[in-house]
């Protein structure tokens, strides 16, 4: 370290006795003999700054190592540096703009050289003691609580196409800053985003950072547990603090440590299955109402065939009661019964469709328990996501009002379970009245066909007149009570019509619902996945600082030094 910093303060004066280097003169060793030069194999760039105490930077220095290929005697690299200096022994470059030729000779190459870029990324540190801002040089010296507050930035941002649209994207580094603390001088540290190292008479203190992954990833300002930087606490006694070394280096540390996808997975699946399964409802919904209102339909045509049979065996009662005004009257009157009861038993065919629509009844209420099954399993994901607060649902790209709605369907689990055993209860209800009707409907069957009969014969059955009487009394009095009822029967067929088709509406909204938040979320997730191969693809392209040379592999590492701080 005492070298670089020797060379740092050398650097300016290097760079401007570099003159022979810069204009392109030969060395004692000049690279302009033999072979034809070939680039390196590889090029590590290891980038030193020097800053102070609070992290703003003094100078640069970056410290090259080519890797030779077998038996290649001259290396073609490309630089941007000034007052390059070679640290292999005598292999002195020959530079011509940013192209620098060395005389290798089958060996790598070391070299140095100072440079003026912008970094692509920084840190800066700011202190407390107890609360109160102070300036490191103020500092030394004083004791009480201390706070080291280190402040990762990223530069080095890119317009990148996602899904079709442009987007700003940082090239990822991960920076960590290392510190020893000796116990003489510090105790009870404690450290956020980072651990402590207990080295016996000291502690190694790091902290970590990941500056602009969580803009790249767009998950919420705060980082959704992504740091940008560390906090360092200790009580200090004369402080007194030793240089701090932060490294960066381009790219995270895992790819898998980005957004858990087995996470999302699990979640488009459920999401996937609770979609089919509210249009699998909806469609029923849909089916069961349409059924019921031909049902209805035909339910009115029968209850109204009743009402006109009831009036025609009041007619022929009182026909039978006024036999003295002559038996034309009282034949028309047993044709008219007979037509109405014909016609009341055409009625009774669209009753035949009740048994579908009963079986659709209990169809619905099998689908709605099938629901509300799925909604059950899906209660522990919407139980997770409740207990996340906005900020953790940010960082998972989930819109808080996309939580609530799924809270709601999974809320409702209980309402379609009861809806469901009421359904089954209606469906046993009405076909105990269908069973109820059909003794009569066949009644009224065969009282179509013996009122045609007796119709027919009315002529020669005078003398049973008094026995006809009873009978059609008895008549009247059955057609009343099934008049009765059907009418009932028909109000309850009139309510349950109008409660399906509620039923077909509130489930076609819960569907909706349900297809909006599964698209929602889906096209978070695939925003998120889109934005993590575009951050890892330019973490994996930045591979050099100071120029790389064609067909040679690069890679790069920044290493900032504080000045340390101390009471003179």
């Amino acid at each position: 370290m005492e070298k670089r910093r020797a060379y740092l303060a050398a650097a300016a004066a290097v760079m401007i006795g570099a003159c022979a280097f810069a204009s392109g003169a030969p060395g004692a060793n000049t690279a302009y003999s033999g072979a034809d030069p070939v680039p390196p194999e590889q090029k590590h760039e290891t980038v030193y700054a020097d800053t102070g105490a609070d992290g703003k930077v003094n100078a640069i220095v970056v410290s090259v190592h080519l890797v030779a290929p077998e038996s290649a005697k001259r290396l073609s690299d490309r630089s941007d540096l000034d007052g390059i200096l070679s640290i292999t022994r005598g292999a002195n470059p020959v530079i011509d703009g940013e192209t620098v030729l060395w005389q290798a000779d089958g060996e790598d190459v070391y070299y140095q050289g100072a440079s003026l870029k912008a970094l692509p990324v920084g840190c800066s540190f700011t202190y407390t003691l107890d609360g109160e801002p102070i300036g490191p040089g103020a500092l030394a010296g004083k004791s009480g609580r201390v706070t080291i507050t280190g402040k990762y930035e990223n530069f080095d941002r890119h317009m990148e196409r996602i899904n079709g649209s442009l987007e700003e994207i940082f090239t990822p580094f991960t920076l960590m800053t290392a510190v020893e603390l000796p116990s003489a001088v510090f105790t009870d540290v404690a450290v956020d985003n980072g651990r402590l190292i207990d080295q016996g008479d000291s502690v190694m203190a790091i902290g970590f950072g990941l500056p602009g992954l969580a803009g790249s990833l767009n998950i919420g300002d705060d980082g959704q547990g992504i740091p940008d930087g560390f906090t360092l606490t200790a009580t200090a006694k004369d402080f007194a603090l030793d240089s701090m070394t932060t490294l960066a280096v381009p790219g995270i540390l895992t790819a898998e440590d980005i957004g858990k996808p087995e996470l999302f997975d699990s979640l488009q699946s459920g999401l996937y299955d609770l979609d089919g399964g509210g249009r699998e409802i909806k469609a029923a919904a849909n089916e069961f109402s349409s059924g019921m209102a031909e049902f209805n339909g035909s339910f009115s045509r029968y209850v109204e065939g009743l009402g006109d049979a009831e009036s025609g065996a009041a007619g022929l009662l009182d026909a039978i009661e006024r036999s003295g005004s002559g038996s034309g009257e009282l034949q028309a009157g047993a044709q008219a019964l007979a037509d109405a009861l014909k016609e009341a038993a055409t009625g009774t065919g669209g009753l035949g469709d009740a048994s579908g629509q009963i079986d659709s009844l209990g169809g619905l209420s099998e689908s709605l328990s099938s629901l509300s099954e799925l909604l059950a399993g899906l209660e522990p994901l919407s139980a997770a996501l409740a207990a996340m607060t906005p900020a953790e649902l940010a960082a998972l790209g989930i819109d808080p009002a996309s939580v609530t709605a799924l809270h709601s369907a999974t809320s409702a689990r209980t309402d379609l379970s009861a809806s469901a055993e009421g359904l089954t209860a209606l469906a046993a209800q009405l076909q105990a009245r269908q069973d109820r009707l059909e003794p009569l409907i066949d009644a009224l069957t065969v009282l179509s066909e013996d009122s045609q009969a007796l119709a027919d014969g009315l002529g020669g059955l005078f003398d049973g007149l008094a026995d006809m009487e009873k009978g059609a009394a008895r008549l009247n009095s059955a057609l009343n009570r099934l008049f009765e009822n059907g009418s009932k029967l028909g109000e309850g067929a009139n309510s349950l019509a109008g409660h399906a088709a509620e039923l077909a509406a509130g489930v076609e909204r819960y569907s909706r619902g349900v297809h909006e938040f599964s698209a929602e979320v889906n096209g978070s997730i695939d925003g998120f996945d889109a934005r993590r191969d575009a951050v890892l693809a330019l973490g994996e392209a930045y591979d050099n600082f100071s120029l790389l040379p064609k067909g040679s592999a690069g890679s790069v590492r920044f290493v900032f030094t504080t000045e340390p701080v101390k009471a003179f």
